[in-house]
């Protein structure tokens, strides 16, 4: 598994090819990174360890990403005009998705839940 953060000197680093980085979201417990060079959403532990890709397959142009609460993460997907939901673990499928979005990117959603 590949580290976020250079432990001896506390600075981020990626050791992935095909690393082209849009957004991330960052919570107490998770760190989500949308990476549109490999088409998927990695996600982290707070320590920066990595832990599971999310969306590989499915995504085409992962841009926004949200860490929702109840552990689950909103994805854009600017190639498709689509936002997805997933559960927030390993080898997850969308629980949901919303289609015909013009161009969507970033996203966020308020105390009440609303995207």
């Amino acid at each position: 598994m590949d580290s976020l953060f250079n432990s001896s000197s506390n600075i981020c680093s990626f050791g992935q090819e095909n690393v082209y980085l849009s957004h991330m979201a960052v919570t107490d417990t998770h760190i989500a990174v949308c990476n549109t060079g490999l088409g998927n959403v990695t996600v982290y532990n707070a320590c920066g360890d990595e832990m599971f890709p999310i969306g590989a397959g499915q995504l085409e142009r992962p841009w926004g990403v949200f860490i929702l609460n109840e552990g689950y993460v909103l994805v854009t997907d600017q190639r498709t005009g689509r936002l997805y939901k997933y559960r927030l673990e390993a080898d997850a499928q969308p629980t949901w998705v919303c289609d015909n979005l013009t161009w969507p990117t970033g996203i966020c959603v308020d105390a009440g839940g609303n995207i």
